[in-house]
């Protein structure tokens, strides 16, 4: 009855491999998560920098567009009520 108990004892201290190997998968599982997970913040943001470019420049061709039709029309003094008018016909 004396191998009975040794060979239990033998057996309770041979199965430590399982849960490191478990607990490995599962961290690393987590890194390939948290990675997909930061790239897809970074494509967010990316697509947001690329649209706030976008209206950018849509604004400066629309202001481009005003100054350019409203120059035809400005006069070329340099008397300052002369520009006053200029800029109040802007408006």
């Amino acid at each position: 009855m004396h191998k009975p108990n040794s060979l239990l004892r033998q057996k309770n201290n041979e199965g430590g491999i399982g849960p490191i190997i478990g607990a490995l998968i599962i961290v690393v599982i987590l890194i390939a998560a948290a990675i997909y997970y930061w790239g897809q913040h970074l494509n967010t943001l990316e697509e947001q920098q690329q649209a706030a470019m976008r209206r950018a420049a849509a604004l400066h061709i629309e202001q481009t567009h005003v100054i350019m039709s409203a120059s035809s029309t400005l006069g070329t003094s340099t008397n300052i009520y002369d520009i006053q008018k200029d800029l109040n016909s802007i408006k």
